[in-house]
């Protein structure tokens, strides 16, 4: 076992070494450069994909590592150090992605998904990837947001709350014996926007969500302060503290499994961190609680394969995009990166708590894309401080009045 895990490992390295060939080559055609994240997990799983399409496609494919979406905001870097145009991208279904289709960068997957069928695959998550009458991408990958807590030590506070109010005496309790509820994760801000984002859909639904994110309600109008409320009680119940606020949300996980945070409301990432099964079997979850009488809505975000507009080689594209939306490419890419995967009927063997997420997440009445990607990028970075800083003295008039400088500062409306 040892040799065969060096052997893929010294195969990685070569293909890293090797994956951006020199474009003054005269089989430049026969190339798909292909970005992907850059991290070691990323290129593990899409090794063995990308060896297996050479074989039966024989084109060869380079390697372009993306460190982050976000870097797409400078137009040079959709291409490569040889001035040539990245041909497949990974990227987050968001905002941004719809800002990059209207300023003319992606290839509009319409007809794609048409000869296809996708809808037979992604049918439930198509409005998350149209804008405009196109289709903007291909989804692969999903997460979810859920609080987990360990269930042995949770059942001495309470069985899993189903209001908003059924938190606060577990957070008081557990306060009372040294317990962090939840952490403040301020190296961490996008999960404070998550209680922004939790509360707002549990408040008000999806709609008033959308059109916060849009920019078209103000962050003065009542519906922000009512929201504000409810999250003000769980901080005037002392559900959050910085104990641990120093830490990163990984770095913050031994102290949740030794049962020093209560509770941690996180996306499913971080079961990738625990593949114990014995610390597996005590893990479970539950969704955020109910506030209004109203359908639950889940935030789903969710991740895709975009095609530049600008590449070279569009049907060569296109060829290495219907191999990874195939069914087994899929499933291997989401095992890979432990993640759940967009194909709605994937036969996937989940453990039991991956199954109760995944049921969460069909059973929603609606999905939103999360803050972070579904604001606009600007508002999104100037408001991570802000809400750090509620979580901290629970004042709301001064979130929402900054909230509100900063939504006619950037959605000049």
């Amino acid at each position: 076992m040892t040799r065969i895990r060096l052997a893929v490992s010294i195969n990685i390295l070569l293909w890293l070494a090797f994956s951006t060939p020199c474009f003054s080559s005269p089989n430049i055609d026969n190339y798909v450069i292909f970005a992907i994240n850059a991290g070691p997990q990323s290129q593990t799983t899409y090794y063995p994909l990308i060896r297996e399409f050479e074989r039966e496609s024989g084109l060869r494919v380079a390697r372009r590592s993306l460190t982050d979406m976000k870097t797409l905001d400078n137009p040079q870097n959709w291409f490569n150090e040889h001035n040539k145009p990245l041909d497949v991208i990974i990227a987050h279904a968001s905002r941004r992605l719809k800002h990059y289709y209207d300023s003319g960068h992606i290839y509009d997957l319409s007809k794609f998904w048409q000869h296809h069928e996708l809808d037979k695959q992604f049918g439930n998550l198509k409005q998350n990837v149209q804008h405009q009458q196109g289709i903007i991408g291909i989804p692969y990958t999903l997460s979810s947001w859920q609080i987990f807590y360990r269930r042995q030590f949770f059942k001495q506070y309470a069985n899993e709350p189903k209001h908003i109010q059924d938190l606060l005496p577990i957070c008081q309790a557990m306060q009372k014996d040294g317990i962090t509820p939840f952490h403040i994760m301020a190296k961490a801000p996008w999960t404070a926007m998550a209680w922004f984002e939790y509360l707002t859909l549990r408040t008000y639904g999806l709609d008033t969500f959308n059109k916060l994110m849009a920019g078209d309600i103000s962050y003065l109008d009542s519906k922000v302060d009512t929201v504000l409320t409810h999250w003000q009680r769980l901080i005037e119940a002392n559900c959050f503290d910085e104990r641990y606020g120093t830490m990163s949300w990984q770095q913050s996980i031994p102290f949740f499994l030794r049962n020093k945070i209560g509770m941690m409301f996180i996306s499913n990432a971080l079961l990738s961190n625990h593949s114990n099964s014995q610390i597996r079997q005590d893990l479970d979850l539950f969704t955020f609680p109910k506030i209004a009488d109203i359908p639950r809505y889940e935030s789903v975000p969710l991740n895709v394969f975009i095609i530049n507009s600008n590449t070279e080689n569009p049907n060569k594209a296109l060829k290495l995009l219907a191999y990874l939306s195939k069914k087994q490419s899929l499933k291997a890419i989401a095992k890979g990166m432990s993640r759940l995967t967009a194909y709605q009927n994937m036969d996937v063997n989940y453990d039991p708590i991956t199954q109760k997420i995944v049921k969460n997440i069909k059973t929603a009445a609606g999905h939103s894309g999360f803050f972070d990607r579904e604001a606009l990028p600007e508002f999104e970075v100037a408001s991570r401080p802000l809400f750090i800083a509620f979580m901290r003295t629970g004042d709301k008039q001064v979130l929402m009045t900054k909230l509100e400088a900063l939504r006619k500062k950037y959605y000049k409306k």
